[in-house]
Parts: structure tokens; C-alpha cells; sequence
């Protein structure tokens, strides 16, 4: 029980927050700062961010990357609690970059995150 209000507390607070707005760069956890920036270079190359999006983006996934280390840890125990709280994290990650991107860039990333589908569910 304390685990789940833990963790409520913890989506709250980084949805409520608007991403890491009360947390430097140099709180965060070297890994996700780099895995954050990674992603956001990679969709940046795919759909042709601007600065501003570039800088929303970032913070995006650093917040999604955060957000995935706590459930993960919340639901080690529970494969079917991790797996549904790990959907609902995706979607909401997906929600968001969606508001962030002009429609042409929204038709580059469903056509880049479609391949990238193909390619990791390859067909028997």
C-alpha cells in the first residue's frame, strides 16, 4: 500500500510539474540524462525538431525515463501490474509528444515508429 501511494505521489508530482522543472540537470541520474538526450537526438533526426520542441522533447523523455524507473521498481514482483503500468506510462508519453508535434512531423514519426515496429516484430 505504501508502495502504490509512493508511487501516485511520484507520477503527481512529475505530471503536475510539467516534467523536471524542480530538478536540475544535475539531480538527475547520469543514465537517464543520457538515454533522454539519445532519444531526443534520434527523434530530432527523424522528424526535424525545432529548438523549442527540441528542448520540450528532452524533458519529455526524461520524464518518461524517470517515470519508467520507479514503476519498474514499484512492480518488480508483479509482471501483469508492471506490464499495464508500463502501457499507461507509454500512452501518456505518446499523448504528450503528440501535442508537441506540427502534423508533418507527426506523419514522420508514425511512419518512423511503424518501421521500427516492423523491424522488432519481424514477420514469420
Amino acid at each position: 500500500m505504501i508502495k502504490l501511494c509512493l508511487l501516485a505521489i511520484t507520477v503527481f508530482t512529475l505530471q503536475s510539474g510539467g516534467g523536471n522543472h524542480g530538478r536540475s540537470a544535475a539531480d538527475m541520474p547520469p543514465s537517464i540524462r543520457a538515454r533522454a538526450l539519445n532519444m531526443t537526438r534520434a527523434l530530432s533526426a527523424k522528424v526535424n525538431l525545432e529548438e523549442g520542441q527540441y528542448v520540450k522533447v528532452k524533458q519529455l523523455n526524461e520524464q518518461m525515463l524517470t517515470e519508467v524507473e520507479v514503476i519498474k521498481i514499484q512492480y518488480a514482483a508483479d509482471q501483469a501490474a508492471l506490464d499495464q503500468h508500463l502501457a499507461e506510462a507509454q500512452s501518456q508519453y505518446d499523448a504528450a509528444l503528440l501535442d508537441l508535434l506540427r502534423p508533418t512531423q507527426l506523419a514522420s514519426y508514425k511512419q518512423a515508429r511503424s518501421s521500427m515496429t516492423a523491424l522488432l516484430n519481424p514477420a514469420k
